[in-house]
């Protein structure tokens, strides 16, 4: 199960609360539908799963240059949901 641990806002970034949010959706977006392929019985290193595993490091990394930082951890076997 993927989890966004972490989205903290540095006091540099200049994004407005409406484009910090539609970030964190987006990000909550490829973390679920990650979540999603896993429980229908995609494997993890799945080349489906590696476009969204792909994008997510993107975000996060653009992410840090605009003073959002942004953690995801991976945890086998469970089964609550993503915050």
């Amino acid at each position: 199960m993927y989890k966004l641990t972490r989205f903290k806002i540095a006091d540099f970034c200049t994004l407005s609360d409406s484009q910090i949010k539609h970030i964190e959706e987006h990000i909550n977006y490829n973390l679920q539908t990650l979540n999603n392929n896993l429980a229908e019985g995609y494997d993890r290193y799945d080349k489906f799963n590696d476009y969204f595993r792909s994008e997510l490091n993107g975000m996060m990394l653009i992410c840090n240059a605009v003073g959002i930082k942004v953690q995801t951890k991976f945890v086998e076997g469970d089964d609550t949901e993503c915050s």
